[in-house]
């Protein structure tokens, strides 16, 4: 090659995509695979929804009618009060609550990748059970990417936008590829190594339509809500029951979409072998 034949070549391969970035599954692809893997395995999602989302709403509903406790302008005549027995049992159940979830999070990715993987799914005792294992690792990468996220927006909005994508799979990596906190870290930085834009934009696309459906949920638990006040507190404790169920539902589509994404990156990158 010669002197003057260099820039061009240069300019050509700058201006060339990568194969990778061009084999970023689109936004489209996404959220259908996640809603055919959703409405595909419905009673799966329900059953983890049952095992770890029920508990903590008919906690609440105990814990509700034993304290008194139910809303916000309860909570605060309680603080006013010096109710710290009962404020101390709330805090308990929202720390169960938040477990839990997790863990129901956990298990819906842990599914969901097996399935969008073409393999056979788990039972939904077994998924929460591999979840349980792997819940402490989930926690700590989750914590060490939120500190970073929020140093970032401490600094600027820009700054934690680009952390909060850039480690946007780091939780994934923790569950699917059982990486550590700091290995999940650093596989996520990687992933999305040259495809920042395609990601902020299926983020954005991804939220937007969870948010959609949410408001969704809501309005169909307004209707339940009312449909079951002339039941009162057993009406109401319904009316929640079925629209936690509806809010999983959609946030395990959600999750679904996001764990194709996060394979098809993976694929992009395979992990060195041990």
């Amino acid at each position: 090659m010669t002197r003057a034949d260099a820039p061009a070549t240069l300019g050509v391969m700058e201006q060339a995509p990568s194969a990778a970035t061009a084999d970023t599954p689109g936004v489209s692809e996404c959220l259908s695979s996640g809603m055919k893997t959703t409405t595909a395995h419905v009673g799966f999602f329900l059953t983890v929804w049952a095992m770890t989302g029920v508990p903590p709403q008919i906690l609440g509903y105990v814990v509700g009618l034993s304290t008194g406790i139910s809303d916000q302008a309860s909570i605060k005549a309680a603080l006013e009060g010096q109710n710290w027995p009962a404020l101390a049992l709330l805090a308990a159940l929202t720390t169960i609550g938040m477990a839990l979830g997790l863990l129901g999070y956990v298990a819906t990715v842990i599914a969901c990748a097996r399935i969008q993987r073409g393999e056979a799914p788990p039972s939904a005792g077994d998924a929460v059970l591999e979840a349980v294992g792997a819940i402490v690792r989930v926690a700590l990468a989750s914590a060490l990417v939120g500190v970073t996220v929020v140093f970032g927006f401490g600094l600027l909005v820009v700054p934690g936008v680009y952390l909060l994508v850039r480690l946007s799979m780091a939780g994934f990596s923790s569950i699917v590829e059982e990486t550590g906190p700091v290995d999940a870290f650093a596989r996520s930085w990687k992933l999305v190594d040259g495809r920042f834009t395609d990601t902020l934009i299926f983020m954005l696309a991804l939220f937007g339509a969870a948010f959609v459906g949410m408001m969704g949920v809501v309005a169909v638990g307004g209707v339940l809500k009312i449909a079951t006040s002339p039941l009162g507190s057993v009406g109401a404790l319904a009316a929640g029951l079925a629209g936690g169920a509806l809010q999983f539902l959609v946030s395990a589509w959600a999750t679904a979409a996001m764990t194709k994404y996060f394979l098809a990156l993976a694929e992009l990158h395979p992990r060195a072998a041990a």
